[in-house]
């Protein structure tokens, strides 16, 4: 059998088993282009999105419903899934993507070895209510830490029906192990399986699995496989292939980001000459020079299309700001493929990054010379803003009477170093007491690479901590990623910036 072949069966295998675990755990099991298993509210159990074979426009919409508990929060991602590129386009979406296991496959007409069979030891097939109460609970003693997951009555109706097996290893009538298989007549998958800890020098996986080879082959099944375990391995199992999961995982950090994206825009819109306007599509846009951007898109899909014609037509007209930010969070989530076919220009390079703080812990080293203040009069924000302005906007962009506006609130904190007395280095820190993000670090380019930046959001760092501030976010350039790695930021996902 080629590989080719191979991969077919384990398609078909998993398929069979996550139907199976619908009937057993009492999930609902939807079949179609995206299909997948998913649990009520309150149940216990198996879910997982397990197969996807569908066209690149119905992964957002996956997404979407992803996100609002309608599909489960991962994804399957295996060499057969389509579209091929799907696990690039879920990172790009702001999920976790990371390969956590492989698939085996075993030809039971190669099975032929016998293992060592414990005293007293028998294997059946679970054909009656008593053998299927210990099987129930050996696998949620084992497999479920003792809690009553698999219920009798769920497990009752797969008695004798065809298409799976659960099998029941005894010694002198004790449960030992137990397993379940699924089978179509040419192709087999393993699935719940789990034993009690045997005696030294003892096994009731192998000897369990035996018999379970033995009967497949008997039955003219000519393949089993299941994940690709060491164990099954020395059984014969080869593996045939890798398998990637993409899952919402990150989910709680992506908001985290997108707090640390409001907190930011929502003090820029409090500066005079400023509107914020909150909304599906909330933005933050200046009279004459400043801050603006769209922060925000969050359009219900029912009015997509309009909506998203009407918001081009307003940034075009100047109503709306001419670029805007697009998040994992971001609804619909295409909206960067969708304007990049309206000829917008879009940059996806640049990384949000985040830090928990409770871990942090201060940079004692301070450079020779070098001094720390917050900000608290209009010299300083004057010294500040001219870092800012030389480093990072080449130009004034808004003035220092606007950044008054912000430097008394209790949310603000402007940080400014200085190297014999001279401004060098500055940064802002916003945070509502929870979280926090840090914006316009910038170092005057004879004075980088000296440690003073470091130094400076050390400093920051350590005053968000003690002040009970939990998580600090930033968007990087891609000349800051290096610093901001060494103090402990890991990145999240990445920000597009779509404009006109």
């Amino acid at each position: 059998m080629d590989k080719q072949k191979e991969i077919e069966h384990i398609e078909k295998g998993i398929e069979m088993i996550w139907a199976a675990y619908a009937d057993i755990f009492g999930h609902k099991l939807v079949m179609g282009d995206i299909s997948y298993v998913k649990a009520d509210g309150e149940s216990h159990g198996f879910e997982k999105v397990f197969s996807v074979n569908a066209d690149e426009g119905r992964i957002s919409e996956m997404v979407d419903l992803m996100k609002s508990g309608v599909m489960p929060e991962s994804v399957f991602v295996m060499p057969y899934s389509k579209p091929h590129n799907l696990a690039e386009m879920l990172a790009d979406m702001g999920l976790k993507v990371e390969e956590n296991a492989g698939y085996a496959i075993k030809y039971l007409s190669d099975h032929k070895e016998a293992p060592a069979i414990p005293v007293d030891f028998e294997v059946s097939l679970v054909t009656d209510k008593n053998q299927l109460a210990h099987w129930q609970k050996l696998i949620n003693q084992e497999s479920f830490d003792g809690e009553e997951v698999l219920q009798l009555e769920r497990l009752d109706t797969l008695l004798g029906r065809g298409g799976i097996s659960l099998y029941l290893a005894e010694i002198r009538g004790k449960a030992v192990g137990a397993c379940t298989i699924v089978h179509d007549g040419e192709t087999s998958y393993l699935g719940l399986m789990d034993t009690l800890e045997p005696p030294k020098d003892v096994d009731y996986g192998d000897p369990l699995l035996h018999h379970v080879f033995l009967d497949l082959k008997d039955k003219g099944i000519k393949t089993i496989s299941s994940t690709s375990v060491g164990w099954l391995i020395k059984l014969g199992f080869n593996e045939v292939c890798k398998r990637k999961i993409a899952s919402l995982a990150c989910w709680q950090e992506v908001n985290l980001i997108t707090k640390g994206i409001e907190l930011s825009w929502f003090s820029w819109g409090k500066m005079r000459g400023h509107n914020l306007i909150l909304g599906d599509i909330s933005y933050v846009k200046a009279e004459k020079s400043g801050f603006e951007r769209i922060f925000s898109v969050n359009i219900d899909e029912a009015n997509q299309d309009s909506r998203i014609s009407e918001m081009v037509d307003l940034m075009k007209s100047g109503v709306m700001p001419e670029s805007m930010l697009i998040m994992p969070s971001t609804k619909p989530s295409n909206l960067a493929e969708v304007l990049k076919g309206k000829g917008y220009h879009i940059n996806d390079n640049d990384p949000c990054m985040l830090m928990y703080l409770d871990g942090y812990k201060n940079i004692p080293y301070t450079p020779d010379n070098f001094e720390m203040c917050i900000v608290t009069d209009k010299k300083q924000l004057v010294q500040w803003l001219d870092i800012v302005n030389k480093g990072f906007f080449e130009g004034e962009i808004v003035t220092t009477e606007q950044l008054g506006d912000l430097l008394g609130l209790d949310s603000t904190a402007f940080y400014l170093g200085l190297v014999d007395g001279k401004p060098v280095v500055s940064c802002i820190i916003i945070d509502d007491g929870e979280t926090s993000c840090l914006e316009m670090v910038v170092t005057l380019n004879e004075y980088r690479k000296k440690g003073y930046a470091t130094t400076l959001i050390n400093k920051a760092l350590m005053d968000l901590k003690g002040k009970g501030v939990k998580s600090i976010s930033l968007r990087a350039e891609a000349d800051g990623v290096g610093i901001y790695t060494k103090l402990g930021f890991k990145e999240v996902c990445k920000r597009i910036v779509a404009s006109l």
